[in-house]
């Protein structure tokens, strides 16, 4: 779709409005703004002071102190009078020795703005500029010997002054009324006469006096240093700037961690800082101190120079600079034109030049005659020789796209009803679920419950799971003034303590476990599992449009349908807009969990049932916001492939529009409904298609989180192809649990074999417990376990029942067979069998050939990502003991053309009290034989599991592996062949095992 360029000014600078609050204010330059000095603050500092007199005065008597110093700092602490440097000598003790407050970091790592406030509300801003300067040349060190703190002395060196204090005062001056200026101005003129150090910080604190900046600049003894490197936001010429660059030396960590110097330079310098940006990236690279690409590109696609553009055109290949060139490329459509042309000389950025191309046709055409060859033969091959007009019937459009629900009058809302959610806390747990839980944390004796309590008393605001442990294991007459006036540290990681807690006390608990989940709900938010509230149901409708809380919020849900649905239905039929959106959502989530009765039950009981009945029967494809979302900047609809409909149509482009307008509002885990009527009705294949062509677009431009609906547009018409992409990016940054809740929302069955692949071999824990998460979801909502889910996953690959492929190469034929370890076998017709699958004769038929080998290489690929599971799977399923019925065996293992090639090799056996009733094998024609190759009949209800040798027996367990080594049956693994252990009848009658003296005992005991 192409978009309209504006005719504009491409080369005029102007500073982005969001740009002043990250770059060090500038007089004259800065957006007048009223700022005056904190009072409050100033007063703390004041309070600060006083406190801490004696031990000021104890440094300050230090035999090692600098008496000068010491004699000011005293005077100043006696009568607070306006002196700069006894002011200073009382500040740089109060920082470097953080007498001001314990837990602070000292002078460089603490937030000094409250110092500022304090000297110039006190004593004016020039006293302020010269105590500053003052404190440049003044700290506290501690001495020789180990002691506390008036073991310290008090030294004049050069030293730099704290980045937030000398920022805070830039601010202040650039917010001072005039006659205060000029004062502080004139303090600052005197200061000059001093050295070096002094001169940049008043070169820093007023960049108006850009002489002062010159001359600093031009002092042969500059060098790099805390002084020179902040002048970077008072430069306003690019020699000046590159002067900075040219020392900088070991102080990169300050550009890294005092980004406003970097927009300062871009902001007072415009189209100059191209230069400055780019020689910062280049010097930088491969430096963990320098500031990363994600920042200077992101300034440098607001400069208006075709160097800036050009470089980001260079670096396209990072992720976080082809977002920045695309930013870039809209900013300066002309610009993109004629840089991004002439970069396809050497065959660069064509790609982004040709979609650029197709978003400004006008302008393309317009320049072309500028353009090298390359560029112009591009634009020709982009754009059509006429323009397209798309012929799609009217009828073939899904209406839902042809006219959407926004470009129609809209529904008058439901008449609102004022009800209320009964007030009340209560608790509900699943069957032996409290128990559990109780059960989660260690016994502790009398004595350490004891120890605990009486160190952490009530009303502490650092509770952590050592003290739940124990409140956890007393009465509640004991746990009660804990739980109403206490609250939880950072010393918790995780839910279980909170739930154990819960458990034991039930509903006292409510507000304490609220008070943390709402805190932390990353680790906490489990911890709301069983109670039912008003509180926790509102947490839980806000939790449903939360991608990182859904699945906590679904399993509260499933916990609780009926209390749910009476808590929600007041606010989807009252009149606050928000509520109704949030409440609506989740009760329309209730009925997508199979939960309408309840929800009709609970409306009955408000004596509302019409209004919820009219509010569920609205179409919810016809539910859109007030505000419709325009479509985002990145995204290209020229460039989707094309979506397909009845009788080889396309969706015209605008329907596309409407498409994506309707992905962007779908909720976090919930595609919007249009979606669903729209795959029902467009072709499957090229909807998926397109929804990938959108992610890609998305990602090129960095994946920019508002835009975070891309996941459910692939979730709501992703195929295989779709999850073979998102597999190859499931690691990517950030994207791990969005990819994963997408794999198991497409829910295909490659989709759901994805999933439990990575659950069991996924490339590190984080994506192995990520994927097990959703696995045992959605084995719980089919009602499966995750054995059971894993089983009906396994993909048949096209082979016939008997587990075998015909690979025809026309005048030769070959079978592709598996042995015991699912490992491909080709064998002739005649029987004789091949290493390999032999290559195409000169016979053969060269299309039937091509087709045989693609098949076999394709079949021989999948096996090999599953066999081991499957194999390790099966050995699982007769050590657990793990019983099936006789229709899952024949289903899932006879009837599965692979899953036949090992359950052929294995025993099974019917169970009765775990006690073996009969024992058989599956025979090549798929009958149930014994070990006299007899027909057995299993009954329909019997229960059937793989053999374990120690329920067989010596002799059964024997006759067995006879009559495998007579077929020639080799077992995957070691069924029948598996050591069997037997104890003594003593030692299992013995409530305990002697151990002999001397005796090692390993580590790690193995599986039976």
């Amino acid at each position: 779709m192409a978009v309209r360029t504006p005719p504009t000014d491409e080369d005029s600078w102007v500073v982005p409005t969001a740009w002043w609050s990250k770059t060090d204010p500038f007089r004259g330059r800065w957006p007048a703004r009223e700022v005056a000095a904190n009072a409050a603050a100033a007063q703390r500092i004041s309070d600060k002071l006083a406190q801490s007199t004696d031990r000021i005065r104890a440094i300050l008597s230090h035999s090692g102190s600098n008496k000068v110093l010491a004699e000011r700092g005293a005077r100043y602490l006696g009568d607070r009078h306006a002196d700069p440097l006894g002011a200073a000598v009382c500040a740089a003790i109060g920082m470097d020795t953080k007498l001001w407050d314990d837990n602070a970091l000292g002078r460089y790592y603490d937030n000094h703005t409250d110092l500022a406030d304090y000297l110039v509300d006190t004593h004016g801003l020039g006293c302020a500029v010269a105590t500053v300067a003052a404190l440049s040349g003044i700290c506290a060190e501690a001495s020789d010997t180990w002691g506390g703190q008036s073991n310290r002395l008090l030294v004049s060196r050069p030293c730099d002054p704290p980045a937030t204090l000398v920022r805070r005062m830039r601010t202040l001056l650039a917010a001072a009324g005039e006659m205060d200026y000029a004062d502080a101005l004139d303090q600052a003129r005197q200061l000059r006469r001093g050295p070096l150090s002094i001169r940049l910080l008043t070169s820093y604190l007023f960049p108006t006096e850009q002489d002062w900046v010159t001359t600093d600049l031009a002092d042969p003894t500059l060098s790099d240093g805390f002084g020179s490197i902040f002048l970077l936001a008072s430069v306003t010429d690019s020699a000046h700037a590159h002067r900075i660059l040219d020392l900088l030396g070991w102080h990169w960590h300050l550009l890294r961690d005092n980004k406003s110097l970097i927009y300062s330079v871009a902001a007072h310098l415009g189209a100059d800082a191209a230069s400055v940006l780019i020689r910062l990236w280049e010097a930088g690279e491969g430096n963990s101190s320098a500031p990363g690409p994600e920042t200077l590109s992101r300034i440098l696609a607001h400069i208006p120079a075709d160097e800036a553009m050009d470089f980001l055109a260079g670096h396209s290949w990072r992720n976080v600079t082809t977002a920045a060139l695309l930013a870039s490329t809209q900013r300066f459509p002309a610009r993109a034109i004629r840089v991004l042309g002439a970069r396809t000389s050497q065959q660069d950025n064509v790609t982004d030049f040709c979609q650029h191309v197709r978003r400004h046709p006008d302008l393309a055409v317009a320049m072309c005659e500028e353009l090298p060859e390359s560029a112009r033969r591009l634009i020709a091959e982009s754009l059509p020789v006429e323009p397209t007009i798309h012929t799609t019937p009217a009828d073939l459009i899904p209406a839902i796209l042809r006219t959407p629900p926004w470009q129609r009058p809209r529904r008058k809302p439901i008449a609102a009803i004022a009800l209320e959610v009964p007030a009340g806390i209560d608790t509900s747990w699943r069957d032996g679920e409290r128990e559990k839980w109780l059960d989660s944390i260690g016994t502790l004796s009398e004595g350490e419950i004891r120890e605990r309590l009486e160190r952490i008393p009530p009303g502490n605001d650092f509770v952590n799971d050592w003290m739940l442990d124990a409140l956890a294991q007393v009465d509640f007459a004991i746990a009660e003034p804990y739980l109403r006036t206490s609250t939880v540290g950072w010393g918790l990681w995780s839910a279980t303590p909170l739930l154990a807690l819960t458990a034991k006390h039930g509903a006292a608990t409510h507000d304490l476990v609220l008070d943390t989940a709402t805190k932390r709900p990353r680790e906490h938010a489990a911890a709301i599992a069983p109670f039912e509230s008003p509180v926790v149901a509102e947490l839980v409708a806000d939790w449903l449009r939360l991608r990182s809380r859904r699945r906590i919020a679904l399993d509260w849900l499933r916990r609780h349908p009926a209390y749910a649905a009476t808590a929600f239905i007041p606010g989807a039929i009252g009149k606050a807009r928000k509520a109704r959106r949030t409440h609506t959502a989740a009760l329309r989530t209730l009925v997508t969990l199979g939960h309408t009765d309840a929800i009709i039950a609970a409306a009955a009981a408000y004596n509302a049932t019409a209004a919820v009945r009219e509010l569920l029967d609205t179409d919810p494809a016809e539910i859109v916001l007030a505000r419709i979302p325009v479509l985002p900047q990145w995204l290209s609809i020229s460039d989707l492939p094309a979506i397909g409909l009845p009788d080889g149509h396309v969706l015209p482009p605008d329907a596309v529009a409407n498409l994506v307008t309707f992905m962007m509002m779908s909720e976090p885990g919930m595609p919007h409904a249009a979606l669903t009527q729209v795959r029902q009705e467009c072709d499957p294949a090229s909807s998926a298609a397109a929804a990938a062509a959108i992610y890609s677009q998305w990602t090129r431009a960095g994946a920019p989180s508002k835009d975070a609906w891309v996941w459910e547009a692939l979730a709501a018409f992703g195929n295989d192809e779709t999850v073979e992409e998102l597999l190859r990016n499931i690691l990517w940054s950030g994207a791990k649990d969005n990819a994963l809740d997408t794999l198991a929302a497409i829910g295909t069955d490659h989709a759901l074999s994805a999933l439990i692949i990575l659950s069991e071999k996924g490339r590190n824990a984080a994506v192995r417990d990520a994927a097990q998460t959703r696995v045992t979801d959605v084995a719980d909502e089919l009602g499966l376990s995750e054995d059971q889910l894993a089983d009906r996953m396994v993909p048949d690959l096209g082979l016939r029942p008997d587990g075998t492929a015909l690979l025809d190469f026309g005048p030769r034929q070959f079978v592709l067979g598996f042995d015991e370890q699912l490992r491909p076998t080709i064998t002739g017709t005649d029987g004789t069998r091949y290493q390999a699958l032999p290559k195409a004769g000169v016979r053969d038929d060269d299309y039937k050939a091509a087709a045989a080998t693609a098949t076999y290489r394709s079949i021989r690929k999948s096996v090999k990502k599953f066999a081991a599971d499957q194999i390790r799977r099966l050995e699982r399923a007769m050590v657990t003991e793990r019983r099936f019925t006789l229709d899952e065996l024949r289903t899932l293992y006879i009837a599965h053309p692979v899953r036949i090639n090992l359950t052929r090799r294995l025993i099974w056996a019917t169970y009765r009290d775990d006690q073996v009733l009969d024992s058989f094998r599956i025979a090549e024609d798929n009958f149930f034989a014994d070990t006299d190759d007899a027909a057995l009949e299993i009954a329909e209800d019997a229960v059937i599991g793989i053999a374990h040798p120690l329920h067989l027996g010596t002799e059964l367990t024997a006759a067995w592996a006879d009559v495998l080594a007579d077929y020639r049956l080799l077992q995957p693994f070691p069924q029948l062949r598996r050591e069997v252990h037997h104890l003594d009848p003593k030692l299992l009658a013995s409530s305990s095992v002697p151990i002999p003296p001397n005796a090692t005992v390993p580590s790690a005991a193995s599986t039976a």
